[in-house]
């Protein structure tokens, strides 16, 4: 009887690691990974206005999320922001958590799902000030990327900005 208790306790011991290591696992997706990188990015806004950034990409916390650090050109920069994009497994679609110098009022979460042979993801937020959406787009003759977001703005979805990005090493 003890050594079937004893086994009972290893055994139910060692079910949590095997959890933990599923849940682990490095996030593996061949479209993010063209993301990575320096890029030089445009943001064109809905006005017609333009602004500069440069943007940082890199996997973080142990490959789980792609980290987009943006800062505006000028010095010291007037916007920066940190975006990470992550998969969560229960849910079965990705997340991305939107931060930056506007503080937390302005931070947000967005879900999306992605289709495999897509170029594309569509983020969807439901901040206070109203729903938005961001998607993330790759054109693989070119190697740019645009991050096209709208917002609903008095009832109807109107276009923020879209940002361009292209590889720094082109400058």
């Amino acid at each position: 009887m003890k050594k079937l208790c004893l086994i009972i306790v290893l055994t139910l011991g060692a079910l949590p690691a095997t959890v933990d290591a599923e849940r682990g696992k490095p996030l593996n997706d061949p479209l993010l990974d063209k993301l990575v990188g320096d890029w030089s990015l445009e943001r064109k806004f809905g006005s017609g206005r333009l602004a500069h950034n440069t943007v940082h990409v890199e996997w973080v916390l142990q490959h789980q999320f792609l980290q987009l650090h943006y800062r505006d050109v000028a010095t010291p920069p007037m916007y920066e922001a940190i975006i990470l994009i992550g998969y969560d497994q229960n849910a079965k679609r990705y997340v991305c958590h939107w931060t930056d110098n506007f503080g937390a009022d302005g931070s947000a979460d967005g879900f999306a799902a992605r289709d495999e042979g897509s170029n594309a993801i569509e983020f969807k937020f439901a901040p206070q000030t109203g729903d938005l959406t961001n998607r993330f787009a790759f054109d693989p003759k070119t190697g740019i990327w645009t991050s096209t977001i709208r917002q609903v703005e008095n009832g109807d979805w109107k276009l923020f900005c879209v940002d361009t990005f292209t590889a720094a090493a082109r400058q």
